[in-house]
């Protein structure tokens, strides 16, 4: 996961608002990698099992922690247009 600190900026890399972390890229899906799928993921979330992952839509509905987007609980991937 993209971390966030008190001295982040829009303009950083991996800046994290709370509903949405900002990429210079969109990276795959961890889990669908793990099957040998290559899906764009749109999230980063806590997984059930606790872990943090880059995940796709599909994905989240089968194993997200949380139902809900922020802070703690995951973001929506976005690509940020100063990162390219």
């Amino acid at each position: 996961m993209a971390s966030s600190t008190a001295t982040a900026r829009a303009s950083d890399p991996g800046f994290v608002n709370g509903l949405n972390s900002y990429v210079k890229e969109i990276p795959s899906c961890d889990l669908c990698k793990t099957w040998g799928i290559c899906t764009p993921a749109k999230y980063d979330l806590t997984l059930k099992d606790g872990m943090w992952g880059y995940v796709c839509e599909k994905c989240r509905t089968a194993h997200a922690k949380h139902t809900q987007l922020g802070t703690g609980k995951g973001q929506e991937l976005m690509i940020y247009p100063h990162l390219r």
